[in-house]
């Protein structure tokens, strides 16, 4: 999917979601951060943390974004086929660009400015952040540069 077709089908939350994997250090080990935003109102809807990254990470951090939504399906395989994967393809930068962009602002306004003794210290940090970002909204030019919380009020 191309990084146009990715940002039209942003048009409402909800609708297409990107995620990343980010590290901070800490004295004992690397903490690796697994992130799912959603591309229209740029909110973080899952996480996951662990010193290893590792395919348990991700799923843990998309379960948390499913989290609260129902999906029925019957005891068929091709059930998964609700959620449709993209990847970004090595040489096109702008794919990942919102939550590079978030990622980017987590490191630069917490991880480069904080030393972090114990992957718990960090976890408790990493945590504070991607809940006030969330809870206070980041505005961006995609939404009108509004909050995300305004994206979610009932109409």
């Amino acid at each position: 999917m191309s990084h146009r077709a990715l940002a039209q089908s942003a048009n409402a939350p909800d609708r297409a979601w990107a995620s990343n994997i980010t590290s901070a250090p800490t004295e004992e080990v690397w903490l690796r951060l697994a992130v799912v935003l959603d591309l229209f109102s740029r909110r973080v809807i899952g996480w996951a943390m662990d010193p290893c990254i590792g395919r348990h990470q991700v799923l843990s951090a998309l379960d948390m974004a499913l989290e609260g939504r129902v999906h029925h399906a019957d005891r068929g395989g091709q059930y998964a086929r609700g959620l449709r994967r993209t990847m970004s393809l090595q040489v096109n930068c702008w794919d990942n660009a919102v939550v590079e962009s978030f990622v980017s602002t987590l490191k630069t306004e917490l991880v480069h400015e904080r030393d972090f003794p114990t992957r718990e210290s960090a976890k408790a940090a990493l945590l504070e952040f991607i809940t006030q970002a969330s809870a206070l909204g980041m505005p961006h030019l995609a939404v009108g540069i509004i909050t995300w919380f305004h994206t979610h009020l009932p109409r």
